[in-house]
């Protein structure tokens, strides 16, 4: 399946730690199914152009875009919860951002948001870089990468028009 405006995000399960460190589960269709959302789709965490300059400046514009009417800015990451949860706090330790792990990659490959990578990576099947404007649980906006190493329609600059849409 391929995603498309207007369809529904589906109920699967992604991965975060817990206050005490445990692996937990909670439905990605629970996270965003009220409100406006950005959804940042990332190869994986501590890769340099994710580290470096995707998220970052996210993370840099996160009280603007809250304040422009987006509820949550949420990360999905193609790896565990314990990578991810340790990136995490390296890259946004004042917790301006949700992260989610999407190791098995069940929301990546239900919209059709994997690729395998080039072998001298050395990272195999990953997600795409994408972003997802997501209301109430619908998906309104999709930009998405035509490779993992590019990065020019996923960044934050003029998402506040998204909220006109």
């Amino acid at each position: 399946m391929k995603v498309i405006l207007g369809q529904r995000i589906p109920d699967v399960n992604v991965g975060y730690l817990d206050g005490a460190g445990s692996p937990t589960s909670v439905s990605l269709r629970e996270v965003l199914g009220k409100g406006t959302h950005i959804l940042i789709g990332v190869p994986g965490a501590f890769t340099p152009i994710c580290t470096k300059r995707h998220l970052p400046r996210f993370i840099e514009k996160a009280p603007a875009l809250k304040q422009s009417g987006f509820d949550q800015i949420n990360c999905i990451v193609s790896n565990d919860p314990f990578a991810v949860d340790e990136w995490r706090k390296q890259i946004d330790p004042e917790g301006r951002l949700n992260f989610y792990a999407d190791g098995p990659m069940a929301f990546s490959r239900w919209f059709g948001l994997t690729e395998m990578l080039p072998e001298h990576l050395h990272m195999g099947e990953r997600s795409k870089r994408y972003l997802l404007i997501v209301r109430d649980g619908v998906v309104q906006r999709v930009n998405m990468e035509r490779t993992v190493i590019e990065f020019t329609c996923t960044g934050p600059d003029g998402l506040d028009a998204a909220l006109t849409i």
